[in-house]
């Protein structure tokens, strides 16, 4: 994945996880989306059959990358439910910091970016 991104300081500003981390997602800050008032005026079908962005959804949590802002983004494994909950759809998707929980059990008491930077995503 990084083949074409050389780096050559420490801490490098990505973490690689293999396998990938167990986190949890939380779809309202992953996804952003236009303002609309919730559900006002949607057919009742997409409100069936669309994909919902809101709530947490488990997911896996591949790569750690910085950005020149200093912001951490994860690439994460997500599995989306459609509405009524029938329906799935499986997505990787660059997520903020913010939206992403690393699983307790498996944090072995550092953050997700592998290290105690202060500055790394918790």
């Amino acid at each position: 994945m990084f083949q074409d991104w050389p780096v050559r300081h420490t801490p490098e500003p990505r973490k690689t996880f293999d396998p990938p981390l167990p986190v949890t997602v939380d779809l309202g800050r992953a996804f952003a989306r236009t303002p609309r008032s919730m559900r006002q005026g949607l057919a009742l079908r997409v409100k069936a059959e669309g994909i919902a962005l809101v709530g947490d959804a488990p997911g896996l949590l591949r790569v750690w990358i910085r950005t020149t802002a200093g912001d951490w983004i994860g690439l994460c494994d997500i599995e989306l439910r459609t509405g009524n909950g029938h329906g799935t759809l499986h997505v990787q998707q660059w997520c903020p910091s913010n939206a992403i929980t690393p699983d307790a059990d498996h944090t072995g008491g550092q953050t997700a970016a592998g290290h105690r930077d202060r500055d790394a995503p918790a």
